[in-house]
């Protein structure tokens, strides 16, 4: 009987420490999990140095970040966090992927921070330019990040869906090549405007001067209509006015069935407001009319 209890607590003692030993091997401490970087900050745990890598977007924040404590810190720069540039002319970057980053004691590590620029009228900041720890951005912002974080964008669509919430450009602003890519992207940040997501898209002017122009080049997306018959077809443009200010299609003999227009219209200069596409069947009949805004 001796012997078991013997056995029994040298096991208990053996599978004590193998347990143990997992968990290390795991890194499942209490200590191991991370904590905001403005918290370790203000508990006076880190110092940090947030400096630009000239540029506004993707991977465009460097972060030199200083463990002052005598224990290993795990510090989260969190999604959803806007940092906020010292120099006002330049833009604030809105981070909108995690990074988690372990810094051992009295060490120094270098890590960077992935996000886009909220001024799209500022100056982009260039490289050692300044920020601040600055601030976790509105509830809809963060929701913008959340998605964003847990889904692969391209940068240029993620850019136009942050000035969307930032700056208040319009959905149809969020384009990409591809479009099937960005459907989620769209969706969400239409859901956050509390709009309809557009049928169609809108290009932009570049200028190398400046981030964005704000003139608009292009209204492109795809018109899908049905004819019952053999027909003649014209597809108008008009102002909110009633005024035809373009003919992309004009008296064009089609055959019945489906069809698919791909409508690129050059809205350069044109004047701020809405817009109706008609598709006019056999010269009278108007069979599907479209809205887009400038």
């Amino acid at each position: 009987m001796k012997k078991i209890s013997v056995f029994l607590t040298v096991s208990c003692i053996a599978l004590f420490y193998f347990l143990g030993s997992l968990t290390f091997a795991s890194g499942f401490f209490k200590d191991d999990i991370p904590v905001s970087i403005e918290k370790l900050i203000s508990d006076n745990k880190i110092k940090v140095d947030f400096s630009g890598k000239g540029g506004h977007s993707g991977y465009c924040m460097l972060l030199v970040i200083e463990n002052i404590s005598a224990d290993t810190q795990y510090v989260q720069l969190e999604a959803g966090r806007r940092l906020f540039s010292v120099d006002s002319s330049l833009q604030d970057i809105f981070i909108v992927k995690d990074n988690v980053v372990a810094v051992p004691p009295f060490q120094k590590v270098e890590t960077s921070g992935y996000g886009f620029c909220c001024q799209s009228s500022n100056r982009s900041p260039y490289n050692t330019s300044k920020f601040t720890i600055g601030t976790m951005a509105p509830v809809e912002w963060q929701i913008l990040a959340d998605v964003i974080n847990k889904n692969d964008f391209p940068e240029d669509a993620i850019q136009a869906a942050v000035w969307c919430i930032s700056n208040d450009h319009p959905v149809s602003s969020i384009y990409w090549d591809d479009m099937d890519k960005i459907k989620l992207l769209r969706k969400t940040v239409a859901e956050i405007k509390n709009e309809e997501i557009p049928w169609y898209f809108t290009t932009y002017i570049e200028d190398t001067a400046q981030v964005f122009t704000n003139k608009r080049k292009n209204i492109e997306g795809e018109l899908s209509f049905y004819l019952n018959s053999n027909a003649v077809v014209s597809i108008l443009v008009r102002d909110s006015h009633g005024l035809l200010v373009s003919t992309p299609l004009k008296e064009t003999a089609l055959s019945s069935g489906t069809h698919k227009f791909n409508f690129k219209q050059s809205v350069t200069n044109w004047k701020e407001g809405e817009y109706t596409i008609y598709i006019i069947e056999d010269f009278s009949r108007v069979i599907q009319r479209k809205k887009f805004r400038l």
